[in-house]
């Protein structure tokens, strides 16, 4: 590039014109511009490329985040029962009993016995667990 000057725009075509215009017409002129023109091109990709491992990295921390955090499962809802006998009258103090396990989770089952109330009524809360 002996005392030339090449002005390089994002249009191939102008810098093509710069070129002609400040070299002779040979092949070391247009290898310049070529060479030239693939610089441009390389650092206006870089950025995506940048960007591409950004989104990546993030998406592999959501991805782990979502993994690790210990969500919440229901395991058994809510029962409300009422404990009747054969003439259908509600049976006060009656022993009742529930028993649950989240086999994927858990390897033991669990249970709580509750009394029903005067009215027969026997209420068990939503069973969770973490995993």
């Amino acid at each position: 590039m002996a005392g030339g000057f090449l002005h390089l725009s994002a249009c191939s075509m102008q810098a093509s014109r710069k070129v002609k215009r400040n070299y002779p017409k040979s092949l070391d002129a247009v290898a310049v511009a070529e060479n030239a023109r693939s610089r441009i091109l390389t650092i206006a990709m870089n950025p995506f490329k940048q960007n591409k491992r950004l989104l990546i990295g993030i998406f592999i921390l959501c991805l782990l985040a979502t993994l690790l955090y210990p969500f919440e499962f229901m395991v058994v809802p809510e029962w409300t029962l009422r404990i009747i006998d054969q003439n259908s009258q509600r049976l006060r103090g009656n022993r009742v009993r529930e028993s649950w396990c989240h086999y994927t989770l858990e390897n033991q089952s669990q249970e709580e016995e509750l009394l029903s109330d005067e009215d027969g009524y026997v209420q068990f809360p939503r069973r969770t667990i973490r995993g």
